[in-house]
């Protein structure tokens, strides 16, 4: 997916769940769906941990509000250089699917508000919360 042709994968989207492995194709998902307005729901592993975090257009920090200063051609730990634990896997996509259900069935409130972080191997959960005090700080959401 790039620039190119996210319009024809997304553009029909009520909601969209990340299972990208790179900040480059994450950073186009953002820009798309906020100029469209489509929620989106980040996931991430590497290793025997995982990220999930919940962007709502207009309501919600964006991805370049946690990611935005990255040096350029960051790659960070992925599935080549650290390698998954299939587990990890399942627990961050049931958590990403358990997140749409809530929106798509009329409960956005009760959606993570924070970015959750899940070790496995540790057996650890950490909520984070993401700063929303910046508002018009964000180049991209302007949050």
């Amino acid at each position: 997916m790039g620039r190119d042709n996210i319009s024809e994968i997304i553009k029909d989207s009520d909601i969209v769940i990340d299972g990208t492995d790179n900040f480059e194709t994450r950073f186009i998902i953002n820009q798309f769906c906020l100029e469209k307005g489509i929620p989106w729901i980040y996931g991430s592993v590497a290793a025997s941990y995982g990220m999930v975090f919940n962007i709502m257009p207009k309501k919600s920090p964006c991805f370049n509000c946690i990611f935005g200063s990255l040096p350029e051609n960051f790659v960070g730990e992925n599935s080549g250089n650290a390698g998954i634990l299939n587990t990890a896997v399942n627990v961050i996509a049931s958590i990403q699917a358990t997140e749409a259900l809530k929106y798509l069935t009329g409960h956005p409130g009760l959606m993570i508000n924070e970015l959750a972080v899940i070790d496995l191997w540790n057996f650890s959960i950490e909520l984070i919360a993401v700063d929303k005090s910046g508002k018009g700080k964000c180049a991209v959401c302007s949050y």
